[in-house]
C-alpha cells in the first residue's frame, strides 16, 4: 500500500477534483485515489489508481511541485500538530500557486486566528510570503455569542484568513482594522464567504 503523501484540488467542469498522491519530495508524484466533488450532490468519479494509470496531470503535478517547496520548518507555530496544508491554482498563467501553511483548530470552543501563513511558489521557488499574524491568537467560542470579534493590525481590510475561520466559527467574525480605524464583518451569506463594511 503506497502511504499518502498529500492532496491537490483541480477544476473538473463546474466541480472540484481531489486526488491523493504519493512519492517524497523531488520524486515523480503518483496518484493513489481520486473522487470529484460536485458541492451539495456529493461525490463522484471515485478512483483507486493503479500503476496503469496513476500519473498526475501537468496541474495537479505542479501543485504538488508547489507544496514540496514549502517546508514545514520556519513559519511561526501556534499548535504542536502539523499544519494544515493548502495548495491553490494559480488565477491565470504566469501567477504563482498559492500554499497556505494553517494552524489546525484542534478543539471546539477556540478558533485560531494566529500561525498563519501563505507562499507564492512558481516552478517550485518560493516568490514570496507572509504571515497573517505576528502573534498566536485563539478566539473563544462561546455558544451564546452571535459573532466573534478581533482587531487586525497587519492589513488595511480583513484577509482571506478571516474568511475561512468564519466557516470553522460558524458565526460572523467582526474585524477591527486599526490602521484605518474600520470595521468589517466576514460572515456567510448564501452558502459563500463574504466581508462587508459595518463602520
Amino acid at each position: 500500500m503506497r502511504s499518502i503523501r498529500g492532496w491537490v484540488v483541480t477544476p473538473d467542469g463546474s466541480d472540484y477534483r481531489v486526488t491523493y498522491y504519493s512519492g517524497d519530495p523531488g520524486t515523480e508524484h503518483r496518484a493513489v485515489y481520486s473522487a470529484v466533488w460536485t458541492g451539495g450532490t456529493g461525490v463522484r468519479d471515485r478512483t483507486v489508481h493503479g500503476a496503469e494509470d496513476n500519473r498526475l496531470s501537468d496541474e495537479e503535478a505542479r501543485l504538488a511541485s508547489a507544496s514540496d517547496a514549502v517546508p514545514e520548518e520556519g513559519p511561526m507555530r501556534c499548535s504542536d500538530r502539523r499544519f494544515n496544508r493548502v495548495i491553490l491554482p494559480r488565477s491565470a498563467p504566469g501567477v504563482p500557486d498559492l500554499v497556505y501553511l494553517l494552524t489546525p483548530q484542534t478543539d471546539f470552543v477556540s478558533v485560531p486566528l494566529g500561525g498563519h501563513h501563505r507562499f507564492e511558489v512558481t516552478d517550485g521557488k518560493i516568490l514570496a510570503q507572509r504571515s497573517f499574524s505576528k502573534s498566536c491568537i485563539s478566539v473563544p467560542l462561546d455558544k451564546k455569542a452571535e459573532a466573534l470579534g478581533i482587531s487586525h493590525m497587519l492589513d488595511p481590510t480583513p484577509t482571506e484568513i478571516h474568511v475561512v475561520s468564519v466557516y470553522a466559527a460558524s458565526k460572523p467574525i467582526y474585524v477591527m482594522t486599526t490602521m484605518n480605524d474600520r470595521v468589517w464583518v466576514a460572515e456567510v451569506s448564501a452558502g459563500r464567504g463574504r466581508v462587508r463594511t459595518v463602520k
